[in-house]
């Protein structure tokens, strides 16, 4: 009877938040050291492999060991239905990550990036890229500027922009310090303000 009653109080305490659960206490596991892809002081991207054909890319912050499912895609390299691998850059907090494919004849290609916050886990922007894309930018606030099939794009605060419709593949960067994007466009160099 008295080991009935004390389970009986130690159930009745959980129930009414009296004690703590141990799930509760239980802090979760660091972020992963396997299936890195990129990294910074503050935040990690990692790819998970599941059934040697199912992917998903993750994002979690060191500090507080949050994690955020950011794309999932299967690819066994079997099939016309294969996806090709996301495109992606981190910095901080902030991952952009360009989820694109094309038609198996190469007709008709879609693409999509996505800003995510992982601290807040919430996405901050999305932008139609049309394809895959040559350069990625996501800046230390989160605004995105990218080259791909329509060009140069960008995403901010203020909204999204073309702003160069045929710049060079592979000649976008971002200065943090000035907050400018620099490009080029048949040998010239162009920039343009970007926080």
């Amino acid at each position: 009877m008295r080991r009935l009653t004390l389970a009986g109080l130690l159930v009745t305490g959980l129930m009414l938040g009296l004690l703590p659960a141990a799930s509760a206490q239980a802090r979760p596991k660091r972020c992963p050291n396997a299936g890195v892809v990129a990294e910074n002081t503050r935040a990690k991207l990692f790819v998970k492999v599941h059934d040697d054909s199912e992917y998903t890319l993750r994002g979690c912050m060191k500090k507080s060991r949050k994690r955020t499912t950011l794309l999932e895609w299967f690819n066994c390299g079997c099939s016309t239905g294969d996806q090709p691998a996301p495109q992606y850059e981190l910095t901080r907090r902030f991952a952009a990550v360009n989820r694109w494919g094309c038609a198996p004849d190469g007709s008709i290609c879609t693409g999509t990036t996505t800003v995510t916050d992982l601290k807040l886990r919430a996405e901050l922007r999305t932008v139609d890229t049309g394809g895959g894309v040559s350069d990625l930018v996501v800046t230390t606030r989160g605004n995105l500027a990218l080259i791909g099939p329509h060009g140069l794009q960008r995403s901010d605060a203020t909204g999204q922009a073309t702003l160069d419709l045929s710049p060079t593949a592979g000649s976008l960067a971002w200065a943090a310090g000035t907050h400018t994007l620099y490009w080029t466009t048949l040998g010239l160099p162009r920039s343009a303000p970007l926080d």
